[in-house]
C-alpha cells in the first residue's frame, strides 16, 4: 500500500467521529432583572452588527468565519473565510 493510500485509511478511521459545531452571531449581557422580564415575543438585540460575520466553532475552536444565511426556514452559514490553525480571532464576541 502506497504512503497515499495509507493516508486515506487512517483518515477513514477519523471520519465517523462526531464533532461539535457551533456558531456565533453575537453576545449580550443582560441584568439579571432585564432576563426576568424577558417574555414571549422579546426580542434580545446583539452587540454584533447584522453586517459582521459569525464565527464558527469545531468543539470551541475558531476554524472559520462566515455569513448568515436562511435555507429552508433554517439558519446556516456559508463559509467566508477559513481561519488558520492557531490564528487569533479578533472577534469580540468570543470573549
Amino acid at each position: 500500500m502506497s504512503n497515499v493510500q495509507d493516508n486515506w485509511g487512517k483518515l477513514d478511521l477519523v471520519r465517523g467521529i462526531p464533532l461539535e459545531v457551533t456558531v456565533i452571531m453575537g453576545k449580550t449581557r443582560l441584568p439579571l432583572g432585564a432576563l426576568f422580564s424577558l417574555d414571549r415575543g422579546s426580542i434580545i438585540t446583539l452587540e454584533q452588527a447584522a453586517d459582521e460575520p459569525a464565527v464558527i466553532l469545531i468543539n470551541d475552536q475558531p476554524v472559520a468565519r462566515g455569513d448568515v444565511v436562511l435555507v429552508d426556514d433554517q439558519f446556516g452559514v456559508r463559509i467566508t473565510e477559513h481561519l488558520l490553525h492557531g490564528e487569533p480571532v479578533d472577534n469580540k464576541f468570543l470573549r
